[in-house]
C-alpha cells in the first residue's frame, strides 16, 4: 500500500508527535508498505531524504524554528502542501492519505480528499485536541 503521511513536524522537527509519526511510518515500511511524508522545511535540513525505509519530503513554507510553529508556518504549510501534494498524488498514487494532527494537516487531508476522492484517515495528538492540552487549546475552542 502507499500511504502519503503529512504533518508539520517531522524529527528532528517538533517533539513528541513527529517521533510517534516516525515510529508509524517505519512500522509500515516493515509490514512492506510504502511512505512519502510530507513535512515543512527547516534551515539545515534537506529538502528530500530517505530514512528507515521513508521517504521525506520538505517543503517551503517558512518555518523558522524547529520546536515551534507558528499560525503563519502552519498557514504556509497548508497552501504550500495542498499544491505540492497534489502534484505528488498524480505522480505517485497512493493508496490512502494518513494526517497527523487535525490542524494544520488535516485541512490539506480533507481538501486533498474532496479533489481527488483518495480517503483519509486523521490521527489526534494532544497538542490539537481540545482540552488535551489547555495552553495550547484553550483560546481557540469555545
Amino acid at each position: 500500500m502507499r500511504i502519503l503521511v503529512l504533518v508539520h513536524e517531522f524529527p528532528p522537527v517538533g517533539g513528541g508527535g513527529g517521533r510517534v509519526v516516525e515510529d508509524v511510518c517505519r512500522g509500515m515500511h516493515k509490514k512492506g508498505h510504502e511512505s512519502i511524508v510530507v513535512t515543512p522545511h527547516v534551515k539545515g535540513l534537506p529538502r528530500s531524504e530517505e530514512r528507515g525505509g521513508v521517504h521525506i519530503d520538505r517543503i517551503r513554507s517558512g518555518r523558522r524554528f524547529p520546536y515551534k510553529a507558528t499560525l503563519f508556518d502552519m498557514t504556509v504549510y497548508i497552501i504550500v502542501g495542498f499544491f505540492h501534494c497534489l502534484r505528488l498524488i498524480r505522480l505517485w498514487e497512493p493508496d490512502v492519505i494518513h494526517v497527523h494532527f487535525a490542524v494544520p494537516a488535516g485541512v490539506i487531508a480533507w481538501a486533498l480528499s474532496k479533489v481527488t476522492k483518495i480517503p483519509y484517515v486523521i490521527t489526534a495528538h494532544l497538542g490539537d485536541v481540545p482540552g488535551g492540552n489547555p495552553t495550547k487549546t484553550d483560546k481557540l475552542t469555545f
